[in-house]
C-alpha cells in the first residue's frame, strides 16, 4: 500500500510559484506547502505566498478538477514558527486540536513533505491550518482582485 502511495505521490503535487506548492489530498481537500529554498525576508515570503494563493484561487474558480474542493489546508513547520503570517497575513485558522484531520493522518502527510523541509526545520512539530473554499476564494479569488484595483 505504501509503495502505491509513493508511486502516485508526484502526480498529486504541483508548484504554484517558487515558494508555494500544492497537493490534492482527495476530492474535497487541497493542501498547500510553503517553502523557500533560500532564506527570504518575511515580507518577500508573504508577497510570494499571496501570489501563489491567488494563482490557486484562479485554478479553483476555473478548473473542473477542483470543483469539489471544500477545504484548503496547510500542515507545516511554517504554521508553528510563523503563526502571524498564516493567520493575520494570509487569513488561515490554526487548528492544533485536530478538528478536521486526526494526528496520524497529519504525520503521514508530513512524511511526504519532509524532502522539501530545510534541515534546520525538520524537527519542528508541524502545525495545521485551514480555510474553507468560500473564504479562500473571497480572500484570494478574482472578486477580491477587482476590489483591490
Amino acid at each position: 500500500m505504501e509503495r502505491l502511495m509513493e508511486e502516485d505521490e508526484p502526480k498529486k503535487w504541483f508548484d504554484l510559484n517558487e515558494v508555494v506548492s500544492c497537493r490534492v489530498e482527495d476530492d474535497n481537500e487541497i493542501s498547500i506547502h510553503l517553502e523557500s529554498k533560500q532564506e527570504k525576508p518575511l515580507v518577500n515570503l508573504k508577497s510570494l505566498a499571496r501570489s501563489g494563493l491567488e494563482k490557486l484561487a484562479e485554478m479553483l474558480e476555473k478548473e473542473d478538477r477542483f470543483k469539489k474542493i471544500k477545504l484548503v489546508t496547510a500542515t507545516s513547520w511554517v504554521v508553528t514558527e510563523h503563526p502571524d503570517l498564516i493567520t493575520k497575513a494570509l487569513g488561515f485558522t490554526i487548528d492544533n486540536e485536530n478538528k478536521f484531520i486526526n494526528s496520524s493522518v497529519r504525520k503521514i502527510r508530513y512524511k511526504y513533505k519532509k524532502k522539501n523541509i530545510p534541515l534546520n526545520k525538520i524537527f519542528i512539530k508541524p502545525g495545521f491550518a485551514f480555510m474553507s473554499r468560500e473564504e479562500f476564494l473571497d480572500r484570494f479569488g478574482s472578486k477580491n482582485k477587482k476590489k483591490n484595483i
